[in-house]
């Protein structure tokens, strides 16, 4: 339910957020990456990385994406441009963990976004899955922004 009012929000607002149909698309694609941990795959690794790690670099890589075209409707240059995306990418993350680990403070361990278990890789205490997550986060939100950049460098000839 939270997902189809998000999406459903962003489809009215992709004008204001500057959202291109391949952006609009791969956030579309996110909740069904984090639903998939329903069916059990929060607890399972794949090339010896946990799942958790795919949807925390994955989203991340989106919003860094989104992020960068967005600051592509305001003159600025191409480091400019790098800069405010990462402080746009930074927040979003931190504000993701900020209430996961509200949750944990409140709620304590078991499945669920507001707990501590299955899909927190490996971590034993919330501050350490919070930071684990921040760290994946962030690897992902520069991979977006790098290829953001790459995008509007080579194929839109921008300096």
């Amino acid at each position: 339910m939270f997902f189809s009012a998000v999406i459903t929000a962003l489809y009215y607002l992709r004008r204001i957020f500057n959202l291109t149909p391949f952006i609009f698309a791969m956030i579309c694609f996110l909740p069904l990456l984090h639903s998939l941990g329903a069916f059990g795959f929060f607890k399972m690794s794949f090339l010896g990385l946990e799942y958790d790690t795919y949807v925390h670099f994955t989203s991340a890589l989106v919003i860094g994406i989104a992020a960068f075209n967005y600051t592509g409707k305001f003159p600025s240059r191409i480091l400019e441009r790098i800069f405010i995306a990462l402080l746009i990418t930074l927040g979003f993350g931190l504000l993701n963990e900020l209430i996961e680990y509200a949750g944990y403070a409140m709620f304590g361990t078991g499945e669920g976004f507001f707990r501590l278990g299955p899909g927190d890789i490996g971590a034993t205490n919330a501050y350490e899955n919070l930071m684990t997550d921040f760290f994946n986060d962030f690897r992902g939100n520069m991979a977006g922004i790098a290829a953001g950049a790459v995008y509007a460098l080579i194929w839109k000839r921008q300096k």
